[in-house]
């Protein structure tokens, strides 16, 4: 389905260049849009959000491929090593997002932070004091023939990334008053080759004492301008 849609799409733009077939497509030109459900605190919140691939820029003579949304923010990305990584030019730090070889059992680690979770009252700065510390993800291919649809369209060649990490949220007043053990995240992503991330699902909560928010988001349009 995917290799159908991106090939539909140069043929119906006059001078489109040949299609980045790979599963994080990073051409310049790509553009997406996504439907984004949050639930926060039962309450549901819907949103989309729009990315755009810019021209490839040079950051301290290393080759970067920027990704602009809607919100301001610009991601940049790289492809070395068999890996795709995200760039942060504040903290000069890079992510690894994904790893090949693209099979069932390739499996990485990378930090990610809170992102959703709120808690409110007497120990929310307590809280966000302990959130802000990086929680060590562990990420593994667990299927690269998936079936996944969504508004943009049915796709039968998935990969399925399924990510999971804790933090120790014990000590102090966050055990004894609130009774959090672990602050936890799970993801589950799903990426087509020529399209990129068609589906995205996160889940950030405590334990034993339950707060939780849940993310997802589901691709609507893919589009490859000349």
């Amino acid at each position: 389905m995917s290799r159908i849609l991106i090939s539909f799409l140069c043929l119906t733009l006059a001078g489109c260049s040949k299609p980045d077939d790979s599963w994080y497509p990073l051409q310049e030109g790509y553009w997406w849009q996504y439907a984004v459900t949050r639930y926060i605190r039962g309450e549901k919140h819907l949103q989309k959000s729009i990315e755009a691939m810019l021209e490839p820029r040079k950051i301290e003579g290393e080759l970067y491929y920027p990704k602009k949304r809607a919100d301001g923010r610009t991601d940049y990305y790289q492809r070395r090593d068999g890996a795709l990584f995200r760039f942060d030019p504040e903290s000069k730090t890079s992510t690894l997002v994904l790893k090949e070889p693209v099979e069932v059992g390739t499996s990485w680690q990378s930090p990610s932070r809170i992102r959703f979770l709120e808690v409110t009252g007497a120990f929310e700065q307590t809280y966000n004091r302990k959130i802000k510390e990086a929680i060590v993800m562990e990420y593994r291919i667990e299927s690269i023939d998936d079936i996944v649809t969504v508004p943009a369209g049915k796709f039968t060649n998935s990969i399925r990334v399924n990510g999971k990490g804790s933090l120790y949220g014990g000590g102090g007043s966050l055990k004894e008053f609130m009774d959090l053990d672990t602050i936890n995240i799970e993801t589950i992503d799903w990426y087509v080759p020529g399209v990129g991330l068609v589906k995205s699902m996160r889940k950030e909560y405590t334990f034993p004492v339950k707060f939780e928010n849940n993310y997802l988001e589901v691709l609507q349009i893919i589009r490859k301008d000349s």
